[in-house]
């Protein structure tokens, strides 16, 4: 289709786009129609004469409609990455004179902000769950976020961190909360100073100083950190969390930041001022703020739980016991999916914090969430009309379930035996949502860590080989089979029942079919399960691999050469 560009014309599209995948769809393929519309960011001029506004107003309206073709249409971001519509916006807030509305600038900071948030999603990795992108515009995403976190770009957009506009500064701090996803990133903006600051840096700094000492915003995480702090006691909610979204993806991994939040400086330590958001009773607030102490915790202190760091433990369970309350609550799917992956990103991989989130009964309200959304049926029918959101917040809690479960035998039995968890994560094997299925294998593979579990639970129940099923099928989602092949190297172990069987139904040619895939991790994953069937096998196993693996081996291209 081709559409005039006027005033008019523009709110209707508004209008039309606005949660509406269809006209997203179909305005995505009208590219003339893209091309006209980030024309009117940099040149409104050719669409006034038949409209009745001013330039501004043209320029509004587009922005809006750039923002929601954005969200959620990968044809749309497509179109607009053609057109160049990150760079449009950026030299458009390049030349935003005093003068201008706060309206003309808070529209091109959130439309920034919605095109950030969707290159990042593309680039990854996400934030919260699994999520499928077109792998040809992958790269793409990448150049343009990678054009966002230049210096020079970063010098025409952050400054805007102390506009006048309060909706201005709401939006910018939500681009980094949604776009900061590497530590290249987050170094950036950690690091960057306005152009004034840099030169008396480079005036007044002399070489044996130490950068906390020749630069005293080095001591607060930086002037981007600074400001977003001073927002913490601001009334108004809305700037208040996305101050402490931006926060939490600043500190993210990065102890130089997280570290200096930790500590206080003249007054209480911004960590306090968090934490205290923490049991806000607005919900999305609360949210927000448990999200940027994990980060905080997680990064900016050495020792989580120790009794050498009790600010540290009460931090956790603060942040633990503020989750608990969400996922045990009736609010909404999508308030609850997010409480599931703050925890999760507070215990994962640490075996202290895991123990603790135990202790303080975040297991019974996850298994509590799981069996109330979720069939015990091991070959149910699942509905097909079920929402997405739904799935996405099984997803979480099993996700968070695995984090828990992954270091203690405890644990383990516990969700084996009392809480009695295995007949839903078996379900949900056959669902078809992919991060379902991905997160109720690595719930396999946490249980498969414990001896007791897999002689009897994981063998008695058919949890075993109806994860082998999927770790077969050629046609499963490269993550998915990657959990799956994790759970059948448990399986195989010298102790484990499904040793025997699993050679029977032919693991040995499947695993030498991924260990020639080019993918690393499919390739370390066959290598390990190989090392744990050959520990304490027979001479008939050991036949059976070598047979096996040198057929392949006869029948593989030559990829190496004779060196001299």
């Amino acid at each position: 289709m081709t559409v005039n560009v006027d005033l008019s014309t523009l709110k209707r599209v508004k209008n039309s786009v606005i949660g509406n995948p269809t006209a997203k769809a179909a305005y995505a393929k009208d590219e003339n129609f893209i091309l006209k519309l980030v024309e009117c960011i940099t040149n409104p001029l050719p669409y006034l004469e038949s409209s009745q506004g001013s330039q501004d107003d043209i320029r509004i309206e587009a922005a809006h409609v750039v923002s929601s073709l954005s969200y959620g249409s990968t044809d749309a971001l497509k179109s607009l990455l053609t057109a160049n519509a990150h760079q449009a916006f950026v030299y458009a807030i390049s030349n935003l004179q005093p003068t201008d509305q706060p309206a003309l600038k808070a529209a091109f900071a959130r439309a920034l902000k919605a095109l950030g948030s969707a290159l990042a999603d593309v680039v990854g990795p996400s934030q919260m769950g699994i999520h499928d992108y077109p792998v040809d515009l992958q790269e793409d995403a990448r150049n343009a976020l990678d054009y966002l976190f230049e210096v020079e770009v970063l010098d025409i957009y952050l400054p805007h961190l102390v506009d006048s506009s309060q909706q201005t500064v709401i939006s910018i701090a939500q681009l980094l909360a949604s776009a900061l996803r590497s530590q290249p990133y987050r170094a950036a903006v950690s690091e960057w100073l306005p152009q004034a600051e840099r030169h008396k840096e480079v005036k007044g700094k002399r070489g044996w100083e130490k950068t906390d000492t020749a630069n005293p915003l080095a001591r607060q995480g930086g002037w981007v950190a600074k400001e977003l702090v001073s927002y913490l006691n601001k009334k108004d909610s809305k700037l208040q969390e996305a101050a402490l979204s931006a926060l939490a993806s600043l500190a993210k991994e990065n102890p130089s930041v997280a570290s200096k939040l930790a500590k206080s400086v003249d007054q209480p330590s911004p960590l306090n001022v968090i934490l205290s958001l923490c049991k806000s009773r607005l919900t999305d607030l609360q949210v927000a703020a448990c999200l940027c102490a994990t980060s905080i915790i997680r990064s900016g202190i050495p020792s989580y739980v120790s009794a050498e760091q009790p600010t540290a433990k009460a931090a956790a369970m603060t942040v633990i016991h503020s989750m608990n309350n969400l996922i045990s609550s009736d609010l909404d799917v999508r308030t609850r999916t997010k409480a599931c992956f703050v925890l999760c990103h507070l215990v994962s991989d640490d075996k202290d914090l895991c123990q603790l989130a135990y202790e303080r009964g975040s297991l019974n309200q996850l298994a509590d969430l799981v069996k109330s959304i979720t069939p015990s049926e091991p070959n149910v029918q699942w509905d097909e009309d079920e929402p997405e959101s739904q799935a996405c917040l099984r997803e979480a809690a099993f996700t968070t379930i695995a984090s828990i479960a992954l270091f203690d035998n405890d644990i383990r039995c516990e969700i084996t035996d009392n809480l009695r968890l295995i007949p839903y994560i078996q379900a949900s094997l056959t669902h078809r949502h992919v991060g379902v299925r991905y997160s109720a294998c690595q719930c396999a593979r946490a249980l498969s860590r414990a001896v007791a579990v897999l002689r009897t639970n994981i063998v008695d129940t058919g949890l075993g080989l109806a994860v082998y099923r999927i770790f077969l099928k050629e046609d499963e989602d490269k993550r998915v089979t990657y959990a799956a092949s994790a759970v059948v190297c448990n399986l195989v172990n010298d102790f484990s029942p499904l040793r025997s069987t699993l050679l029977e139904k032919g693991v040995i040619p499947r695993l030498v079919h991924l260990l020639h895939s080019g993918d690393p991790g499919f390739r370390l994953n066959a290598l390990w399960t190989f090392k744990n069937l050959l520990y304490k096998s027979s001479t008939e196993v050991k036949r059976q691999v070598m047979e096996g693996t040198s057929l392949s081996c006869r029948s593989a291209p030559c990829r190496w050469r004779r060196r001299n």
